[in-house]
């Protein structure tokens, strides 16, 4: 009765481990892919404004950092009556051009500030001018204090979207300031023209959107109450010209989430995330990006409804998994029973266990208590390409497996279960007949005979896609498509770890940062094709140029940064020499066979102890990189 009362019970608390692991497993895999999905999206966003970025620059460098321009601007800021609006007219007149090209980047607003407050000309309207606006700005009541520059998401009277703000100086005197303006529309449209797949939706905190905004602006882009979050608004994509293109049904989906577990716990946060939730046979996805104010609350949300079919296979597999641990549970039920009673009647039994593991994908193969392999089904001949013969009563261990690619000869958990008795489960890595290995998922169980090891059963499976995929997913969160390169966030922390060793061991390093100049007129000449494979092809001579310690990376456009640890500002210059040398001596063809030339201008700043922060050390490159730009380009200049 005890021994009938066993064989019930083994069954019920293997099939509960199975259960529990292969849960344990299918959350592991989707928590996993939800945060790439919140890095991916998060990364989308700052790809989206970095692409932003490079037409402010170019503007700030030709423009509004010109001498004549401030000088303009100052003149006009003291000047009273009609001198003051004939100065106002020249400086639209002579940034007219400027104007035009950030529109065809997708700006939307170009305005000067007077140092006060006041609103001195507005290039998108400029019969508006002379109006107070610290009462409705807190962005320009902080510049007035700190005098910095500043990147911000704010809600205007008749404007919704990031703002950067640059303040104007003449020899340390703050003159007035300028800012350029993207709506959270356009950024949203060019999220959906890097993702198409996806369907992307701002969603505004309503109280300061109802409290600043005029009535005109919510007349011309209509609001609607959030179906999504409470006390936020989206735009009444109803209306004319507002469409998605994406056939995510984000109408269905957005009352589901809006109840869905974790929702709450995410905004709490405060933080980036994602969760996922089914409908009609699908599984989708939602990635929420906090986007904060000037005063650092959440202002607004990006959210980016998409398909997950990874997500959906992961459930399917899961079932798949599940209804296979529970077969093979029961053949072990099985072998328990028949070993118990019948050992002699033991291939007999294995030809009716082999017409239940044929309908099974996984391999199989049972260990005596010896180590001898006494049972292999058919998966288990075709995945690993040996005949039965060869895998029967072998060292199965020496013929196919291995602990990993590079093998160091680690103890074999199999075998150690079948010496302790404990249950093992993990990946491992095991050979094909013709010399090639391939990733598994082992699942080894003890077999118990009157109290003791009479063999062990392993179950394992071939997870060559699962991994393909896991790497696939961690490239796309650190490496740059185009170029092969790190990319911008990779590279920040590359160089805040160096930072870190820095103050550790006060060792000399430095940084590159590298622009391409006039790339611009590559591109128009050329096309963004020829522009592409310009980047691709000097990364390539940076790696080749380069030492194999030093960290290359693209922070955005055709702006390059190189990391070079254990290197003083002199041996940096020497690197930087050569590759601008290499650079301007190499060329590059278009599709149609033009040589394209180019040459490079290269600023470098040695790391500080003092050093702290990733951002303000590549500033100072920057501003090294603007002194090389500013003195005739094609060289290098050192912070």
């Amino acid at each position: 009765m005890m021994r009938r009362f066993v064989y019930l019970l083994v069954p019920v608390v293997f099939a509960l481990m199975a259960y529990a692991h292969l849960r344990e497993v299918r959350d592991t895999t989707v928590k996993q892919y939800l945060a790439q999905t919140t890095a991916l999206s998060e990364l989308a966003l700052t790809y989206s404004r970095g692409r932003f970025d490079t037409a402010m620059s170019v503007f700030l460098n030709e423009a509004a950092n010109n001498d004549n321009i401030k000088y303009l601007l100052d003149s006009g800021i003291k000047a009273e009556g009609n001198k003051r609006d004939l100065l106002r007219a020249q400086l639209h007149a002579d940034l007219t051009a400027s104007y035009e090209r950030l529109q065809s980047e997708g700006f939307t607003d170009l305005q000067f500030h007077t140092p006060d407050g006041y609103s001195y000309l507005r290039f998108h309207a400029p019969d508006r001018h002379d109006d107070f606006l610290l009462p409705y700005r807190p962005s320009l009541r902080l510049l007035a204090d700190s005098r910095q520059p500043m990147d911000v998401f704010e809600v205007g009277r008749l404007f919704i979207g990031f703002r950067h703000i640059q303040p104007l100086f003449i020899n340390e005197r703050l003159i007035g300031s300028v800012e350029m303006a993207v709506s959270f529309q356009r950024v949203r449209e060019q999220l959906t023209e890097i993702e198409p797949g996806n369907s992307y939706q701002f969603l505004l905190r309503a109280n300061p959107v109802e409290s600043v905004t005029l009535n005109r602006y919510r007349e011309r882009q209509p609001l609607l109450q959030s179906q999504l979050l409470p006390n936020y608004l989206v735009i009444d994509e109803t209306a004319k010209g507002s469409t998605t293109g994406t056939p995510i049904p984000r109408d269905r989906l957005a009352p589901l989430f809006a109840e869905a577990e974790g929702l709450t716990e995410g905004l709490a946060s405060e933080k980036a995330f994602s969760l996922s939730l089914s409908l009609d046979g699908r599984v989708y996805k939602a990635a929420f990006v906090p986007v904060f104010d000037v005063d650092q609350q959440v202002a607004a949300y990006l959210v980016s409804y998409g398909d997950a079919p990874l997500l959906a296979r992961v459930e399917k597999d899961y079932r798949h998994d599940l209804t296979v641990g529970l077969l093979v549970i029961s053949v072990i039920s099985i072998l328990l029973a028949v070993l118990s009673f019948q050992h002699n009647r033991l291939r007999r039994n294995n030809r009716s266990m082999d017409a239940i593991s044929a309908a099974v994908g996984e391999g199989i193969f049972v260990l005596g208590h010896r180590g001898e392999s006494v049972y292999v089904n058919r998966s288990a001949c075709q995945l690993t390409g040996y005949s039965p013969e060869e895998l029967l009563n072998s060292d199965i261990h020496s013929l196919i497996h291995r602990h990993g690619p590079d093998d160091k000869g680690a103890p074999c958990p199999i075998l150690k279960t079948l010496q302790t008795g404990v249950p093992y489960e993990g990946d491992e890595w095991f050979m094909h007949r013709d010399g090639s290995g391939f990733p598994v998922v082992v699942t080894s169980r003890p077999m118990i005979e009157d109290g003791h090891i009479a063999g062990v059963v392993t179950v394992f499976r071939d997870i060559t896609e699962r991994k393909k995929m896991e790497e696939r997913l961690a490239r796309l969160a650190t490496v740059d498509e185009l170029t092969g390169l790190l990319n911008r966030r990779a590279l920040m922390a590359a160089i805040s770890a160096e930072i870190a060793r820095l103050h550790r061991s006060g060792a000399n390093s430095a940084v590159m940062m590298i622009d391409f100049d006039h790339f611009k007129q590559i591109n128009d000449t050329y096309g963004h094709d020829a522009g592409d494979r310009v980047l691709q092809h000097v990364s390539e001579l940076a790696r080749q140029c380069l030492r194999e310690t030093d960290v290359l990376g693209r922070i955005g456009g055709e702006e390059l940064a190189v990391l070079l640890p254990d290197t003083d500002i002199e041996g940096a210059r020497i690197l930087a020499e050569r590759l601008r040398e290499q650079v301007e001596n190499s060329t590059t063809r278009s599709e149609a066979g033009d040589e394209i030339s180019m040459t490079l201008s290269v600023g470098i700043c040695e790391l500080k102890q003092n050093e702290r922060d990733a951002s303000d050390l590549l500033r100072r490159a920057d501003g090294a990189l603007y002194k090389a730009k500013h003195s005739g380009r094609n060289r290098v200049e050192c912070a």
